[in-house]
């Protein structure tokens, strides 16, 4: 073993050379100890700060969940329309697909992005709305039924309020 070191080592006979000065040696040691000693309460303190940072940000989140669930536990009727949404998943149109009108399809394949793809949609569903709800007094009830209450529900409130129920349905 001492023939594969002897191509490191420079030839000098160790057993000769004096030893380093306590002083000197000491002196080294312990540079070394303070400088590892430093850098990792640097890095420590780095960690604690981000980690510190990401607990802040994760309590803002968390309080801002906590507002959001309580506002929509505020709106009555909105848990059927979470099992009726979870059921029919809206599934983005496909530019090849026949979905979409020939003129968003050549919009969409001209260089549109999809945020435009679904206001033409929107707009064309705002057309297709029917002509009692547009009328303010009648507005709240179609609202109603967006926000998923129960058709037969909105026309109970409809009839009790003295309007036809059976505007809902044109």
């Amino acid at each position: 073993m001492l023939e594969n070191l002897s191509s490191v080592t420079s030839g000098v006979d160790l057993t000769q050379v004096p030893p380093i000065h306590q002083k000197r040696l000491l002196t080294f040691v312990n540079h070394f100890i303070i400088t590892t000693v430093s850098f990792l309460n640097k890095f420590a303190q780095t960690c604690e700060s981000k980690l510190l940072l990401c607990d802040q940000k994760m309590q803002k989140l968390e309080a801002e969940l906590c507002i959001l669930e309580a506002k929509l536990n505020s709106i009555p009727g909105l848990e059927t329309v979470g099992a009726q949404q979870a059921a029919s998943t809206v599934v983005p149109p496909t530019v090849e697909g026949s979905e979409l009108p020939t003129e968003v399809l050549s919009t969409s394949t001209s260089g549109t992005t999809d945020e435009q793809v679904v206001e033409n949609q929107s707009a064309e569903s705002e057309s297709a709305t029917p002509p009692a709800a547009k009328d303010p007094e009648l507005a709240r009830f179609f609202k109603m039924v967006q926000f998923g209450v129960p058709v037969p529900a909105v026309k109970l409130k409809m009839q009790q309020e003295g309007f036809d129920p059976e505007l809902l349905n044109s």
